[in-house]
């Protein structure tokens, strides 16, 4: 499984994460909730 990098649009903080290819990406920040 590939490991996906995110950044927030609002705090700008990083969050990987170890998805499979057919997860949606992430919507939601871990960090503020954004």
């Amino acid at each position: 499984m590939p490991i996906y990098e995110y950044q927030c649009q609002q705090c700008k903080k990083h969050t990987e994460a170890l998805q499979k290819t057919d997860d949606p990406p992430l919507d939601t920040c871990e960090h503020c909730g954004g």
